[in-house]
């Protein structure tokens, strides 16, 4: 394992990261220490949680990403989904997480009326990716609450729109990445 990497601010906060994935906040105030440990989820964990809860081989999840324009090889997709420690592992950039959703939205509701592409966009925020799966998997509100209920997990109505306004709108709410691993948990579930 690597060292762990520290910086200090102004506001005596140490962050510790070790070896990329996880994230350790000490906070020093007085002679006081807090200490939380929070694991981040890689654009990878997404495609692998993803690849499970659809219950999807590596073939099927190339087939996906070809769908929208990009030819991918079931190697590259093993790469793509083997854990960090495995070997060979690549990173899965936000635009091939993106073609993969947009896939997902062509091989389940079908191709846009005009036979266009969707170009995929640069960065993708957790508010997106939790769009692009409503939208592939046809789902309403209730239907998604059903989902995160089996996932036991409460997330209100007026919240969950909130993920889907405009960003810039006044309501407006940053899906956080518990919400988007809790959804994708409760995809896992079957009733």
């Amino acid at each position: 394992m690597r060292k762990p990497f520290r910086t200090i601010n102004e506001n005596y906060r140490c962050i510790l990261v070790f070896s990329g994935r996880f994230c350790c906040i000490d906070y020093v105030i007085g002679r006081r220490h807090w200490h939380s440990l929070k694991q981040i989820m890689t654009n990878n964990d997404t495609l692998r949680r993803l690849r499970y809860a659809l219950n999807l081989n590596n073939a099927q999840v190339a087939k996906l990403i070809g769908k929208t324009g990009k030819e991918m090889g079931t190697s590259e997709v093993d790469r793509f989904l083997q854990r960090g420690d495995e070997g060979d592992v690549i990173e899965v950039s936000d635009t091939v997480l993106c073609r993969f959703l947009d896939g997902l939205i062509i091989e389940k509701r079908g191709p846009r009326p005009d036979g266009a592409i969707p170009e995929p966009l640069g960065v993708l925020s957790n508010n997106e990716a939790l769009k692009k799966l409503r939208i592939a998997l046809e789902m309403r509100d209730d239907d998604m609450k059903a989902v995160f209920e089996r996932a036991e997990f409460v997330v209100t109505k007026a919240e969950l729109g909130s993920f889907f306004r405009k960003e810039g709108h006044r309501n407006y709410r940053k899906c956080s990445e518990q919400v988007l691993r809790k959804f994708i948990v409760g995809l896992s579930k079957s009733d």
